[in-house]
């Protein structure tokens, strides 16, 4: 008679290990559902990787308690390993198309750069001086200027601000244009007639919509 109850309660798992077992499959479920649905929007792939990480846990923790065995026999602890690598695999690819575009991105070329500035009588010029060697960002300069102003260098420069303001105490004109040269082109020119133009740019997009293309 003892020995039948024995049994009997051998074959029903105490109360905290089945609450263990249906929160490790509801984990598992979760995770890849996220994961499934990061690779398409929101990158909840990231979620489904930390959700993956606890049902691997719980999955573990309940395998140790049902079972003599190995806990990898555990069809609990299989699941939620594959929930666990799926996501790590995406961030793997992620990563590695990430490293991929920044590798094939353009080069910058060596361009001859010419600025030009123009406007009756007093005007301030602020523009980008040429890359220092070995530099990824260059500083701005303002010049004062009367009725043009020119400036030529050589350099691998990307973005850069040119921009020129009649002065406030050039009363008379209102029109000052700006222009913007690679390699002997022009390649941007602006006229405007509020006292203000602006020609900042990329040079090297310039240089590769305009003349590299060609």
């Amino acid at each position: 008679m003892t020995s039948r109850r024995h049994r009997r309660g051998d074959a029903e798992p105490p109360p905290a290990a089945s609450a263990l077992a249906i929160a490790a499959w509801a984990l598992i479920a979760v995770s890849l559902l996220t994961t499934v649905v990061g690779l398409f929007w929101a990158r909840l792939w990231l979620v489904g990787l930390v959700v993956a990480i606890a049902a691997f846990v719980v999955s573990v923790v309940v395998a140790r308690r049902g079972r003599r065995g190995s806990v990898l026999g555990d069809a609990r602890v299989l699941v939620s390993l594959v929930a666990l690598l799926l996501p790590i695999a995406i961030a793997i690819a992620s990563l590695l198309g990430w490293a991929g575009r920044m590798g094939t991105g353009p080069s910058a070329e060596e361009l001859s750069i010419e600025l030009r500035a123009e406007a009756e009588g007093d005007f301030t010029v602020t523009y980008s001086e040429p890359l220092a060697a070995g530099a990824v960002k260059s500083t701005t300069v303002e010049a004062d200027a009367s009725d043009s102003f020119e400036i030529a260098f050589s350099g691998t420069n990307s973005e850069i601000r040119f921009q020129a303001g009649i002065s406030p105490n050039n009363i008379g004109p209102q029109a000052v244009s700006c222009e913007i040269r690679i390699n002997g082109r022009t390649v941007l020119e602006r006229t405007e007639e509020d006292r203000f133009v602006d020609c900042s740019a990329n040079l090297q997009q310039l240089y590769r919509e305009q003349i590299a293309s060609e």
